[in-house]
């Protein structure tokens, strides 16, 4: 078999165009959470002369590009994908509908929108039962943009921002359209359990979208533990090959996805568990190490002869960064055992010293409180640019109250409480 091409024959473009080679699959978007399959993204496809030999909708697109045809396919899509899902008593009566559509043709937004809301009263569907994905990169007039989805979403239809994630950050597309989904591209999905910054990034759209009312869909899932992490960080839905390929109407159903969903809930469970024991295992090492560390405060009453303390509890809890020791007024009133010596006078981290004050801090304000045992959120030491957390735990020497701060830096293979925003 040779290479594929790169192109289709204009002659080969029409005449799909013409005879209306298409036909529509569905890929299922699911609720782990309600173990069911929420709704269908519609997917067109061109053949040439039958079905098994299908052509490539890439190379359908860019031909409409070029033979300036776009409109007439973008029209032919979303017509066939609305007549094939409402063949389906099932997928009409109890799923969304989500639909791509070509944004370029929001300049012509008024005339644009009524058609499309036509087209769902002409297929006796419901609006509020259709999703608009958009694909931000592809709007350049982000004000048309915008009187587009309005009309839609006043007449009840829902709007999805697609493939966030995708090349560049279209985070301020969320602020301005205000959709009621978004959906996290494959690129970021991809090996997110193994991936810090992925992590990150993905749990920063989850916070911002859930703060707005906002779905996250992940996208493109194709093993259990691109799914447990999504899961973890938050994910609401979940779209991708783990739970099925796309599919024509006739083969969409109640038990379609039921095996693989409850085989991801039981994966799920078992690894929250695990991590829940973890996090409870960790925390009592930690409030464990405090507790030698203030006995020998305790037995020395010397804030200034703690060097073997140190050298003796990091030997065995090689997490701990450093501990030092707070007055009642968030003054440090000893040296910061652990952290280096020498101060760089113009470097952007320095340790904490003698005299230092810390009674802005949290983890101080929230010792005040008279909890016990505090343990502070991550958060980047300005002691040395690592990521850490701080306990703090409250004692009193001669009738006077004093804070033991410990330092302790934070592993993100191990720290699971991390994850789980715990």
């Amino acid at each position: 078999m040779g290479p594929k091409p790169r192109e289709i024959s204009s002659y080969k473009f029409h005449k799909i165009l013409k005879r209306k080679w298409f036909f529509s699959q569905f890929h299922p978007i699911l609720s782990l959470k309600e173990k069911r399959i929420l709704g269908l993204e519609a997917l067109s496809r061109g053949y040439w002369m039958q079905k098994a030999n299908r052509v490539n909708p890439y190379f359908l697109i860019e031909a409409a590009k070029k033979y300036h045809r776009e409109t007439q396919l973008d029209d032919l899509w979303l017509q066939l994908s609305m007549e094939n899902f409402s063949k389906s008593a099932f997928c009409r009566e109890n799923l969304l509908l989500f639909l791509n559509i070509n944004t370029s043709r929001v300049k012509e937004f008024q005339h644009y929108s009524q058609w499309v809301i036509k087209l769902i009263e002409n297929y006796h569907l419901s609006p509020d039962q259709i999703v608009i994905e958009i694909v931000e990169s592809e709007s350049l007039d982000i004000n048309a943009l915008k009187e587009f989805t309005m009309i839609l979403k006043h007449s009840g239809v829902h709007l999805a921002l697609d493939d966030l994630g995708a090349g560049y950050s279209n985070f301020d597309r969320i602020l301005q359209l205000e959709p009621e989904l978004v959906k996290v591209d494959r690129s970021l999905i991809q090996d997110i359990f193994n991936n810090h910054t992925k992590q990150s990034t993905f749990r920063s759209i989850i916070d911002l979208a859930h703060r707005m009312g906002i779905l996250v869909v992940a996208e493109g899932v194709e093993n259990l533990a691109e799914i447990i992490q999504c899961g973890i960080l938050g994910a609401d839905l979940f779209q991708g090959y783990f739970f099925a390929h796309p599919l024509e109407i006739e083969k969409i159903n109640e038990s379609l996805c039921s095996d693989r969903i409850k085989q991801a809930n039981v994966e799920y469970k078992n690894h929250l568990n695990d991590t829940l024991s973890h996090k409870i295992d960790y925390h009592k090492n930690l409030k464990k190490t405090v507790e030698l560390i203030e006995f020998d405060v305790l037995d020395k009453k010397d804030f200034f002869n703690l060097e073997d303390s140190f050298r003796k509890i990091s030997l065995r809890f090689p997490h701990i960064d450093s501990f030092f020791i707070l007055d009642h007024q968030g003054k440090q009133v000893s040296p910061g055992y652990g952290t280096p010596k020498q101060k760089n006078r113009f470097g952007l981290y320095n340790p904490s010293e003698l005299g230092t004050d810390h009674s802005m801090k949290t983890y101080f304000i929230s010792s005040l409180r008279g909890m016990d045992f505090f343990i502070s959120d991550p958060y980047i030491s300005l002691s040395n640019g690592k990521l850490c957390k701080t306990i703090v735990r409250p004692f009193r020497i001669d009738q006077k109250w004093y804070h033991l701060c410990v330092d302790f830096l934070v592993d993100l293979e191990k720290d699971q409480s991390l994850v789980l925003g715990l």
